[in-house]
């Protein structure tokens, strides 16, 4: 296995593929539509969205498990469509673990060298090098019914690169785990990744998950790729209401266009307040959008830190404690919006009744002008 490197080429690439469940029958199901982008070598590649997105059914065509509808697939340059799993130089790791329960750990990651042919002393060796990889070269005479989950996970994840796959895909491998120990795997599996070089190709629709391990994310919805993506661009700049709403937490508000400029667009909230924000798509003057906004981005008690044009009084009719947070829910008229104000500090300080009015402000790189 190789050390880290930096990405040098295509690892995977769609060209234009669409799935078609059950073509020209009354219960034609469209799963993808018109797929088209690339994985790069060295990188952990997810693919996020909520269920029935189309992100599994990518990672089986990706994995020669399902055929696509029409389109071309390429796996380091080789067209692949048509071409046999077995016969792909990737490997999977799937959401339920499938270890054979009467097989040693030993031999369960053991099992396609063995299949493959790999001498005795070269197989042996390979895969003590992976349990170690993977932290398990203790655990190698048990058997999965000795192991908690977590251990489990390892043992497969070591299954999976034993034979030393050109891509790794893993199809929500974490979902069957506690919180705590899922964010332990999240270290783990960024960790694998850049120390053996290899590409991962990740199923997830945790949002959480995809932010904390991704090189780049790719965004689903209804079949159709609605953003690709460094986590910061997908979370900071997102593409769409969509992606707005689905990574993270966004406060969603209703506005109309009143003009616009290179990259930006002057809209109208509630109480008449106009504001300039970036827009990454083209408005008509009077076209109603959508201004998003993130929580944490919100400043409260604005008063005499913005403009005096560019506040917005609301209303406190909820509040959270959280922790490290304080969670205020505002309203003015019919929109209400979430605040979130880190506990100390500046802004963390800060106390508020429910029922009292205060001025919020909004920086102004913080907001995004979308449409549907």
């Amino acid at each position: 296995m190789s050390g880290i490197a930096s990405p040098v080429g295509e690892a995977a690439s769609f060209q234009g593929v669409g799935k078609v469940f059950n073509g020209g029958k009354a219960n034609e199901y469209v799963a993808l539509r018109s797929i088209d982008f690339s994985v790069r070598e060295n990188e952990f590649f997810t693919l996020l969205g909520p269920s029935g997105c189309g992100k599994t059914t990518l990672l089986r065509i990706l994995a020669g498990f399902e055929q696509p509808s029409e389109g071309r697939i390429e796996i380091f340059g080789r067209d692949v469509v048509g071409l046999p799993a077995n016969r792909r130089p990737v490997n999977t790791v799937f959401q339920h673990y499938a270890l054979f329960p009467h097989l040693t750990v030993r031999e369960n990651v053991g099992f396609a060298l063995r299949m493959k042919g790999v001498p005795k002393a070269e197989l042996a060796a390979r895969v003590e090098r992976i349990l170690d990889l993977v932290h398990m070269q203790s655990f190698g005479d048990r058997k999965p019914d000795q192991l908690s989950g977590g251990q489990k996970q390892r043992v497969a994840l070591a299954r999976a690169l034993a034979p030393n796959p050109q891509i790794l895909l893993l199809d929500e491998p974490l979902s069957a785990l506690d919180l705590k120990l899922r964010q332990a795997m999240r270290w783990e599996l960024k960790n694998l990744q850049r120390e053996t070089g290899i590409t991962f190709v990740f199923v997830t629709h945790d949002q959480e998950e995809a932010l904390a391990m991704s090189d780049r994310i790719a965004v689903l919805s209804q079949g159709s790729v609605q953003q690709i993506g460094r986590p910061a661009e997908i979370y900071e700049h997102p593409a769409n209401r969509f992606v707005a709403d689905f990574i993270g937490e966004s406060n969603l508000l209703p506005a109309e266009v009143v003009d616009i400029g290179p990259g930006s667009a002057r809209v109208r909230l509630v109480g008449n307040l106009i504001l300039s924000s970036p827009a990454t798509q083209t408005f008509a003057p009077g076209e109603k959008v959508t201004l998003s906004i993130r929580p944490e981005r919100i400043i409260l008690d604005a008063e005499g830190k913005v403009a005096e044009e560019q506040l917005l009084r609301m209303r406190v009719v909820g509040q959270i404690y959280l922790g490290n947070a304080i969670e205020f829910r505002l309203r003015a008229g019919d929109v209400e919006l979430v605040a979130r104000a880190p506990k100390g500090g500046a802004r963390g300080r800060m106390a508020f009744d429910v029922g009292q009015e205060i001025a919020i402000g909004f920086e102004p790189d913080a907001m995004r002008v979308l449409g549907d």
